[in-house]
């Protein structure tokens, strides 16, 4: 779903209406999911794309570039693509750092920075083309319109797992299936996975997956129950005790047994 035409064409309620059309054949569960994410990154193209044309001709700090590799996964190829490299230059990049998607778009970077058209504007209108929207919060932080999340700031949450659940999804998941789902929604990066690849086992892996559920946010929580839904996991996320259709911010239920606290945003 392109954000950028319904920005230009829209007003706010025909971009709820469209965003709710566009979703209307999801589960309820992923709905739930996709309508607060599109909305939340139409609050963020609009506030970056209302900004002076000074600043959305400004070139990206360093900081932020160091930042992006983390968050661009196998869209890497796409987004050199449009951000003006040829499929030569792309082809060229993909070989020099053959299974390093870090790498690559570390090079793409590098590549595109010294043009003229490196700018901020440049670089949102590309994420929107290539529905990587997600990062826009980044974006505008690096612009100064909005304060990243400070440590100690978060609230709790719990993940009902007990015991019996967690030895079911480190023996029962394929895990690369959930990666690509949870790098899809930008709640893992890159490098997460290469740091949950790098274990031998399928089990350790799986371990080290729930581990980094147990320290993220309330969203990651949400999309990695609906993975398991996709991939046909729906009794261990039932068991999960995930309700979207309660509305409240605490999507995450309580259980009696052994459960893991999650920081929530």
């Amino acid at each position: 779903m392109n954000i950028l035409s319904c920005y230009n064409n829209s007003t706010e309620g025909e971009i709820i209406q469209h965003v709710y059309f566009g979703l209307r054949q999801c589960s309820k569960s992923q709905f739930a999911i996709e309508i607060k994410y599109y909305l939340h990154q139409y609050y963020f193209f609009g506030l970056i794309l209302d900004q002076p044309k000074e600043t959305l001709i400004s070139k990206p700090s360093s900081s932020f570039l160091k930042l992006l590799p983390d968050h661009i996964g196998n869209q890497t190829f796409q987004l050199g693509i449009e951000l003006g490299l040829s499929v030569v230059e792309m082809q060229k990049i993909e070989r020099n750092h053959v299974t390093n998607l870090h790498r690559q778009t570390e090079e793409v970077l590098h590549r595109w920075m010294p043009l003229q058209e490196a700018t901020y504007e440049v670089l949102a209108k590309a994420f929107d083309r290539i529905e990587l929207s997600g990062v826009l919060s980044y974006l505008a932080c690096d612009i100064g319109l909005d304060e990243p999340v400070r440590e100690g700031s978060e609230k709790t949450v719990v993940l009902g797992l007990d015991q019996q659940i967690i030895e079911g999804i480190i023996g029962d998941i394929q895990i690369s299936q959930i990666l690509d789902y949870m790098m899809t929604h930008l709640v893992i990066s890159s490098d997460d996975r290469r740091r949950i690849e790098q274990h031998a086992g399928q089990d350790d892996q799986n371990r080290a997956l729930l581990n980094l559920v147990k320290k993220s946010g309330e969203f990651t929580c949400t999309v990695f129950v609906d993975a398991l839904r996709t991939y046909g996991k729906t009794d261990l996320a039932i068991k999960l005790k995930y309700d979207p259709e309660e509305g409240s911010d605490s999507a995450i239920g309580y259980v009696e047994n052994k459960g893991i606290s999650l920081p929530k945003h």
